[in-house]
């Protein structure tokens, strides 16, 4: 048997999609963190650099908002940023994309973190976690959210097959 770490982080909140200086193409891809998502990233990065063990790798959306997130999350982790890779393919995948990074990364490394966007995180999540169901209208991946999840298989885990399980789910306002 081997045991793996899987850390799923949303990015934190970001401004609105409308024209700024900030966002001068008002694309959604280019969306910054605003003062509270600088904010949210610097108490992830803080309760990150007590509570979690350097992953080997970070697997992040090259979206803005999500850039700006674990740039922030490693500066205030003390977390080298040669441990981050930004990924177009993250920005809004579906969970069989998300599913298929953490396949390949997870292969041949003990503990890596993926940085993206809902529903795609979310649904990640639930794959992994099938007794968490939200209520109606709840959102269990909601901006700043870290889910921490013990990944256990058969040494030839290839197939992605992992009985797992949820060490901590938290939103950024539990972090104060």
């Amino acid at each position: 048997m081997v045991s793996k770490q899987l850390i799923l982080l949303r990015h934190a909140t970001a401004s609105s999609q409308e024209t700024t200086s900030q966002n001068p193409g008002g694309t959604d891809f280019e969306r910054p963190l605003n003062e509270r998502g600088l904010s949210e990233a610097r108490r992830v990065g803080r309760w990150m650099a007590s509570q979690i063990e350097e992953p080997q790798l970070i697997i992040s959306s090259s979206a803005r908002r999500a850039r700006e997130t674990i740039e922030r999350v490693c500066e205030v982790a003390g977390w080298s940023s040669d441990l981050l890779s930004l990924t177009r393919s993250m920005y809004l995948a579906d969970p069989a994309t998300i599913h298929k990074i953490i396949d390949v990364y997870l292969r041949d490394r003990d503990r890596i973190m993926i940085v993206g966007h809902n529903p795609g995180l979310e649904l990640v999540f639930r794959d992994y976690d099938t007794d968490m169901v939200p209520s109606a209208g709840e959102t269990l991946m909601s901006v700043a959210s870290i889910a921490v999840i013990s990944l256990s298989g058969p040494s030839d885990s290839a197939s992605g097959k992992w009985d797992a399980k949820t060490e901590q789910l938290l939103q950024v306002d539990a972090l104060d």
